[in-house]
């Protein structure tokens, strides 16, 4: 019906399948002929994000529809980026300046029916599995994105109380999955003194005061991790020597050693990027804030506060903790790639290592989705995450509760099945490097058997055993073995993917993260009977003795001598460089 429709009105309106695929959608949800709402489809004018509207009059409800003829939910992925960098500001704005047609009759409907609408729904159809589209997290970081921009809609209807939600719905099961309920618009008045404002060429907007760690507080216990959703961490150890001094100096405070004053002075300061910041004299309204720098800081007063606020005494006393203030940076007025780039510079209190930094990109997003989807695993991006995970709300997604796949155990695990192995212990050139970082985390592997991916990443937790397996064959012979450790993980790698059983393998000991006791042995095995004759080959080429009989070593991690054991293996076995 969808391609038929196509055929008989392309000529006309132009567009893709995804625009018929919505019309007709439209034309059997509400029950009417598709002539009737050729006004409500983009066509191809979608500029804003938006494939289609309809405003439910009965309900009061204002439908914005996203189509795509497809079971791929990450397929939403620009559709919704452009929603969020332009769409809602033009879609939720009085001017017509350079508007498509289908924008402008968007807009005049909106205008004619203002009084009407108390609800806005973004819906999101397609053909595939809405659990799999509430589980993605690619897809969950796009729309936290545009609840933060939920103030535009609120600000179109005049301060009248419209929620917004956003809803994933499948063509082929009329299943419907909200992927986010209730949007609240956080605002914020808060104490904002001696402030300063600062705007650079592009129209990005900082300014500078003191804010109350008692206000930063409160949004946290309001909003939760939302509020740190632009941050690198979820958290340190409260035992991390500059979290160890905010709390000392919060005790000082409460017996009198220290003034609240002197906090600031001791202190870096908070970074918050915001939507929007209104100042008033020694206030500011400040909307939908997240936290770039200070998360800790914040953490850290809430736990202190918290741990001794049950006590009456002690509870009197916490109160003076209200008058500690600190700098806070309040950015505006930018994007997302500049709020990175902020993020980036500004955690430096805390040691941050380059894997941090690509916590968020969108092909860790995906890998995240993998795991999860294929195998039930927690992909660990974010450092302490999944600690987070299982403190907060562990039955909120349906993965496994014992281990995590951790990005940089990832980013080894695909060097050594590309052979690379003198990058393997080099991970913070890798991570800063875009060509290196892209060619190890490469696309082609969201398409891999994630089974096989982890069946290399689980050779790491056998290493050393593998090691003394080899060393206890020839103890003198072999004494060296320890510094071919990254080889050994390339070859290991090489030799799962060439054995003829790798699929049975991969069935058996590939959906989990558990080490089973049979692959440890079938590891063992391939390591004695494989990978020990290839080394003992590779040492035997005059070149590498006289290195060996000067101590030097260092050609075992080299990506030449990998290539050069896998023709060793060749010979010998048949093997092929293979990838998943």
């Amino acid at each position: 019906m969808v391609e038929k429709l196509y055929r008989d009105y392309k000529d006309k309106f132009g567009g893709n399948i995804n625009s018929y695929f919505g019309w007709l959608y439209l034309s059997k949800k509400y029950d009417l002929p598709v002539e009737e709402l050729e006004d409500v489809i983009s066509f191809n004018e979608n500029k804003s994000g938006i494939d289609a509207y309809y405003i439910d009059r009965k309900l009061k409800y204002l439908y914005l529809y996203q189509f795509k003829w497809s079971d791929e939910c990450s397929d939403f992925k620009d559709n919704l980026l452009r929603l969020r960098d332009q769409g809602l500001g033009v879609i939720f704005n009085t001017e017509s300046y350079n508007l498509t047609k289908f924008e402008k009759r968007l807009q005049s409907q909106l205008q004619d029916n203002s009084d009407v609408i108390n609800k806005v729904v973004l819906c999101l159809v397609y053909n595939g599995d809405v659990e799999e589209a509430r589980n993605s997290q690619i897809l969950k970081s796009l729309c936290e994105d545009l609840e933060s921009k939920k103030y535009l809609i609120d600000d179109f209807f005049g301060g009248t109380q419209v929620s917004f939600t956003i809803q994933f719905s499948s063509n082929e099961t009329r299943n419907v999955q909200e992927i986010v309920q209730n949007i609240t618009t956080y605002r914020y008045t808060i104490d904002f003194s001696s402030s300063l404002r600062l705007q650079n060429s592009n129209n990005e907007l900082l300014n500078i005061g003191f804010i109350r760690l008692s206000d930063l507080r409160s949004m946290y216990k309001q909003m939760k991790y939302r509020f740190f959703d632009k941050n690198i961490r979820f958290g340190l150890s409260p035992d991390n020597p500059p979290n160890k001094s905010i709390m000392k100096s919060l005790d000082n405070i409460i017996i009198g050693k220290e003034t609240t004053a002197e906090f600031a002075f001791n202190h870096n300061g908070i970074t918050l990027y915001v939507e929007r910041i209104e100042l008033n004299g020694e206030k500011a309204e400040i909307v939908e804030p997240r936290i770039l720098n200070g998360a800790q800081t914040v953490t850290v007063f809430d736990n202190f506060i918290t741990s001794r606020e049950t006590d009456k005494e002690m509870a009197r006393k916490l109160k003076q903790l209200n008058d500690i203030r600190v700098i806070c940076k309040i950015i505006s007025q930018a994007s997302p790639e500049f709020v990175t780039n902020v993020t980036i510079c500004t955690n430096k209190q805390n040691p941050v290592e380059p894997w941090n930094l690509r916590a968020s990109d969108f092909i860790q997003l995906q890998f995240d989705d993998k795991f999860r989807r294929e195998l039930g695993v927690f992909y660990e991006r974010q450092e302490n995450a999944f600690q987070a995970f299982l403190d907060t709300d562990p039955d909120s997604i349906p993965v496994s509760k014992e281990k995590a796949v951790q990005i940089r155990k990832l980013a080894q695990t695909f060097l050594a099945l590309q052979g690379e192995v003198e990058k393997i212990s080099r991970l913070s050139d890798l991570f800063e490097n875009d060509g290196l970082y892209y060619n190890t985390f490469r696309k082609s592997y969201l398409d891999a058997d994630a089974r096989l991916i982890l069946l290399s990443y689980k050779i790491q937790y056998r290493l050393p055993s593998i090691i003394k397996e080899i060393q206890d064959r020839g103890q003198t012979k072999y004494a060296y073995i320890n510094r071919a450790r990254n080889l050994i993980w390339c070859l290991l790698a090489q030799g799962v993917l060439n054995d003829n059983i790798s699929n049975r393998l991969a069935e058996r000991f590939g959906g989990s993260l558990t080490m089973e006791n049979d692959y440890a042995d079938y590891l063992k095995d391939m390591a004695s009977r494989r990978i020990r004759p290839i080394i003992s080959e590779l040492t035997e080429d005059p070149l590498y003795q006289r290195q060996m009989e000067n101590n030097i070593f260092t050609f075992f991690r080299t990506k030449a001598v990998f290539a050069k054991c896998m023709d060793i293996a060749a010979n010998r076995f048949g093997w092929q460089k293979c990838s998943i």
